[in-house]
C-alpha cells in the first residue's frame, strides 16, 4: 500500500499547520490573489486562502485525515489536484500521487467507490508516466485490492492483488519473495469468498516459492512449513498439519542433530493443534512433556520457556482430564517467572485474571443478527475453583428474562478456566460475565433456551 514521506514532506515545508488560522481566514501578510473556498457561492474576495503550494496541501490533507475530519481533509482534493498538475504536469507521477493521498482518505472514511475512482486515475497516470508494465504500478494495484477488500467486493480484490503479483513478477522474477505478501492478500479474499480450494492452492504456491529459493532443510522452509501448517490449522486440517510437524520434526533429526530448541517447537505446535480440535490425544501432552524434556538439554535454557511449557501442560489438564488441573505445573511455572525481568507483569497477565480455557457457543435459538433487533443480556456469577472448574454458577439478572437463562448456565458449569494464582498459592476465584445478544421478539417467534 502507498505511504507518502511524510518526515521529509514536513520537513521541506518548514510550517507549521497547528499556527495557521481556521480555513476561512487569510494567512497573515499574504498578498491579495487567488483564494479557495468550499462553497461554490462564496464570494473569492472572502473566501478562505489556506495552504499555498502542493506540499503545504498534501499535509493538511494528512493532518486532517489523521485527526478524523475526513470531510475537511477531502475538500482541499481539487485544489490538492490543481496544484500538483501545476507542479508536475497533467500525465506525471506527482498527479498519480496525489490521487492516491485522496484514495486513502476516502478509504478511511469508507467511500470506497469513490477511493476505487482516485485509485484507478492513479493507476492511469502511472501507465502513461512510467508504461504499463512499470513496478511504480504494484503499489496502487494492492491499494486497490485492499480497497476492494474493506468493502467487500473479494473477487475484485483477488483480481486486483493478481494484476500487482503478475507486474512483480514480470519486473523482479517468477521466484521473487515479495509476492508471498500479495499471496496472503489473495489467500484471505478467498476465504471469504469460500474458495477454500483456491486459497489453498495459493499457500501451497508461496510454501513451494521458499523451497525454490533455499535449501530444503533451510530455516526458511521450516518457518514455511509452519506458516503453511497454522493456515491448515485455521482450516480445521489437523491432519495434514499434524503431518508437516512430523516432517519438520525428521529434517530436525537429521540436519539440526537434534536441536533441543527446534524439536520443542514442533513438539509444542502439535500439542497445540490437539487441544485446538478439542482432542485430548495423550501424543499432545505427552509431546508437551518431551519438551519439557528436552529443555533440560539446552544449556542457560529460558525460565520463560520453561514457564511457557508448564502453563501449556497446566492448561491441557484443565481442558481434557477428569479432575481438572494438578496444580503444580501452574505452580512452578508461578515460581520460575519470579526469575524473570518482566515476570510480574507475566504473572498477574497469566495468573491474575482468570484465562478461558474452554467455553462452547452460546445456543443461537431465539437470537438473530439483525442489528435493528432488540438488545438482551444475561449476567451470570460463577466460582472457578483451584482445579478449572465452575462452581456456584447463577444468573443475577437477564432481558429479556428466562429468555438465555438455562443456555447460559449450561454453557458456563461446562466452561474450563486457568485457575487464580495469589502469592504463590492456588485460590478460588468469583467471577461475572455478561452475555450479550439481539433476540426474536417473543410476539415473532416461540422463546427458547
Amino acid at each position: 500500500m502507498h505511504t507518502s514521506n511524510r518526515a521529509g514532506i514536513i520537513a521541506a515545508c518548514c510550517f507549521c499547520f497547528a499556527a495557521w488560522p481556521a480555513i476561512g481566514q487569510p494567512l497573515p501578510g499574504d498578498p491579495p490573489g487567488e483564494v479557495f473556498t468550499d462553497d461554490p457561492e462564496a464570494s473569492t474576495e472572502t473566501a478562505a486562502a489556506g495552504p499555498t503550494n502542493w506540499l503545504e496541501t498534501r499535509v493538511a490533507i494528512e493532518d486532517l485525515a489523521d485527526a478524523g475530519d475526513y470531510a475537511a481533509a477531502l475538500a482541499l482534493g481539487d485544489r490538492l489536484l490543481t496544484l500538483a498538475e501545476e507542479e508536475f504536469g497533467p500525465d506525471s507521477a506527482g498527479l498519480a500521487e496525489a490521487h492516491l493521498l485522496l484514495a486513502n482518505v476516502h478509504r478511511r472514511a469508507r467511500e470506497f467507490t469513490d477511493a476505487e475512482s482516485e485509485i484507478l486515475a492513479a493507476i492511469a497516470l502511472y501507465e502513461t508516466d512510467a508504461g504499463p508494465m512499470s513496478p511504480v504500478l504494484i503499489s496502487p494495484f494492492l491499494s486497490l485490492g485492499d480497497n476492494y477488500g474493506e468493502a467487500g467486493d473479494y473477487a475484485s480484490a483477488i483480481s486486483a492483488y493478481s494484476e500487482a503479483r503478475t507486474l512483480g513478477r514480470r519486473n523482479f522474477g517468477l521466484l521473487s519473495l515479495e509476492q508471498l505478501a500479495i499471496i496472503d492478500n489473495m489467500t484471505d479474499a478467498a476465504e471469504k469468498l469460500g474458495q477454500l480450494e483456491e486459497a489453498r492452492a495459493l499457500q501451497l504456491e508461496a510454501l513451494t516459492l521458499v523451497e525454490r529459493n533455499f535449501p530444503e532443510n533451510s530455516p526458511e522452509v521450516l518457518d514455511a512449513m509452519y506458516r503453511y501448517a497454522f493456515w491448515l490449522r485455521r482450516q480445521r486440517q489437523y491432519d495434514e498439519e499434524r503431518r508437516l510437524y512430523f516432517q519438520i520434526q525428521r529434517i530436525v533429526n537429521q540436519h539440526y542433530d537434534d536441536d533441543p530448541l527446534l524439536s520443542i517447537r514442533a513438539l509444542r505446535e502439535r500439542a497445540a493443534s490437539y487441544a485446538q480440535a478439542d482432542q485430548g490425544e495423550s501424543i499432545g501432552v505427552s509431546g508437551l512433556r518431551e519438551a519439557l524434556e528436552l529443555l533440560d538439554e539446552v544449556p542457560d535454557a529460558s525460565p520463560r520457556l520453561r514457564a511457557e511449557i508448564l502453563v501449556e501442560i497446566g492448561d491441557w489438564n484443565v481442558e481434557f482430564s477428569r479432575t481438572g488441573a494438578i496444580g503444580s505445573e501452574y505452580l512452578d511455572a508461578w515460581t520460575l517467572l519470579g526469575t524473570v525481568e518482566n515476570g510480574a507483569e507475566l504473572r498477574e497477565q497469566w495468573f491474575d485474571d482468570l484465562q478461558v480455557i474452554e467455553l462452547g457457543a452460546l445456543s443461537l435459538r431465539g437470537l438473530t443478527s439483525d442489528t435493528d433487533a432488540p438488545e438482551g443480556f444475561v449476567v451470570i456469577y460463577f466460582t472457578v475453583d483451584t482445579r478449572g472448574r465452575t462452581r456456584e454458577v447463577e444468573v443475577t439478572d437477564s432481558r429479556p428474562p428466562g429468555l438465555k437463562d438455562s443456555a447460559v448456565i449450561r454453557l458456563i458449569r461446562e466452561a474450563r478456566f486457568r485457575p487464580r494464582i495469589v502469592d504463590g498459592e492456588l485460590v478460588a476465584a468469583r467471577r461475572a460475565y455478561r452475555f450479550g445478544f439481539r433476540y426474536v421478539p417473543p410476539d415473532t417467534a416461540a422463546e427458547s433456551n
